[in-house]
């Protein structure tokens, strides 16, 4: 048979239609023979529709390359621009890089302030994309537009709140409730044979908590997400006053306090699941005052005198509290930050920053009496009585807000700093600078000058 020739829409395929079927005439359903001209102009008609259904899709797949294009093209352009203004204009690149952060703030939704009873609030926490506010009887969460809903009610004398990841967990302390909310879902509560002195919270929403015991000075218990008992483990002399779940979830670190020769004493233990006994035993000569998981095997170690990090087995001390004393600490991800003072009557601060070797990365000094303190992986924040100052990853001054009154506490999440003032919470970003001008001290409201 011959080869159809391409493009071709005179071509008589009469002879290729006989010369298949072997017979000079071709017979149709009812018996009649076919007109090879009738199959000729068939055949075109069917080429001519082939071509355009061709052309009709090609044309639509014509503006998502021009749109995929444009975007390379656009994002190769910023790339470029970035490098370029790195290597040559070296010391206005951080300035560059808040004002693009800047921007992007100020074309996201802001429904800021939101009123709030100050007075009323017990924690304010960062959580998920922007904060938790515990107050009496329940815990609501805020979003960064400033949206909010109720997540849990409770009837607890002292409420208390750990948050990791979507995962958090309400308890009483002295008495002997928590509940537990995982992302929208709040889990049923759950009521201790004895009272609660500490809990945590893993962002795998494992748990754990320590209890006054019976037979032993206190209990610490953990349970999987599921609530399966893993471990248990009695503390017969000291209290467990701290503790903390590794990020594998495989590991609590807890830290006791007990007494020797009338002084306070602090005990760090660290506990694998598959044990009994504890997987490090050490007396440290210190008051431990927290204790968080910064590795898979790092611990960092809050004491009144100094820091000191748990490398697996070997304790060391990392930073002494010598002339200042230690106002306040956060946790991040990878490390800890902490807010010093040089001296009782002094208005001189350190904020320094720690990576999870326990390596001292940054440390800058600050004017004022620190009022409040929240740190991330990127930045912390300082509340002074009327203003709040970032302070960045390498140490330096990324943003500072002025003129705030009657400011209470600071929290920092992703790129946003919001400060709890009297009745009302305002959203500002940690990469810029800000005079607030009060137009009314009880609701909160005024306006941003930048």
């Amino acid at each position: 048979m011959r080869k159809r020739k391409k493009n071709d829409d005179t071509q008589d395929f009469s002879d290729d239609i006989n010369e298949y079927y072997d017979t000079d005439k071709l017979i149709n359903i009812d018996g009649d023979p076919i007109d090879p001209e009738d199959i000729k102009k068939a055949e075109i008609r069917l080429r001519k529709k082939e071509d355009e259904e061709n052309e009709s899709e090609n044309e639509k797949k014509k503006p998502k390359k021009k749109t995929a294009f444009f975007i390379s093209l656009c994002a190769l352009v910023l790339v470029v621009l970035l490098i370029v203004s790195y290597v040559f204009f070296a010391p206005d690149f951080k300035t560059v890089n808040g004002n693009v952060r800047s921007l992007f703030f100020s074309l996201s939704t802001n429904s800021y302030p939101v009123s709030v009873d100050s007075d009323g609030v017990r924690a304010f926490k960062p959580f998920k994309n922007a904060f938790v506010l515990l107050n009496d009887s329940t815990v609501s969460q805020y979003s960064s537009s400033g949206s909010s809903s109720d997540i849990v009610s409770f009837d607890y004398s002292s409420p208390q709140i750990v948050c990791a990841g979507r995962n958090l967990l309400v308890y009483d302390r002295g008495e002997n409730k928590f509940r537990i909310i995982r992302g929208s879902r709040s889990d049923p509560e759950i009521e201790l044979p004895s009272k609660i002195i500490t809990c945590d919270i893993s962002k795998s929403g494992y748990y754990a908590f320590s209890t006054v015991g019976i037979e032993s000075a206190s209990v610490l218990s953990v349970y999987s997400d599921s609530g399966e008992k893993l471990f248990e483990f009695n503390s017969a002399d000291n209290y467990i006053s701290c503790i903390s779940l590794s990020k594998n979830s495989r590991r609590v670190a807890a830290a006791s306090i007990g007494a020797k020769n009338a002084s306070l004493i602090s005990k760090i233990n660290v506990f694998d699941f598959k044990y009994n006994q504890a997987y490090v035993s050490l007396d440290i000569g210190d008051v431990i005052v927290s204790v968080k998981y910064v590795g898979s095997d790092r611990i960092l170690i809050v004491g009144k005198n100094g820091i000191y990090l748990l490398n697996d087995k070997e304790l060391s001390t990392v930073y002494t509290f010598e002339g200042d004393s230690l106002e306040y600490y956060d946790f991040y991800d990878n490390g800890l930050c902490i807010v010093t003072q040089s001296g009782a009557d002094s208005d001189e601060n350190n904020v320094i920053r720690f990576d999870k070797n326990g390596e001292i990365k940054t440390k800058t000094k600050l004017n004022g009496k620190a009022r409040g303190f929240s740190a991330t992986d990127h930045y912390c924040a300082v509340l002074f009585s009327d203003s709040v100052e970032c302070v960045g990853y390498s140490g330096d001054i990324t943003g500072k807000i002025d003129n705030i009154k009657y400011a209470s506490d600071v929290t920092a999440n992703g790129d946003c700093v919001y400060v709890l003032s009297v009745n009302s919470i305002d959203r500002f970003s940690a990469y810029s600078d800000y005079s607030v001008q009060k137009t009314e001290h009880t609701t909160g409201s005024g306006s941003l000058e930048g």
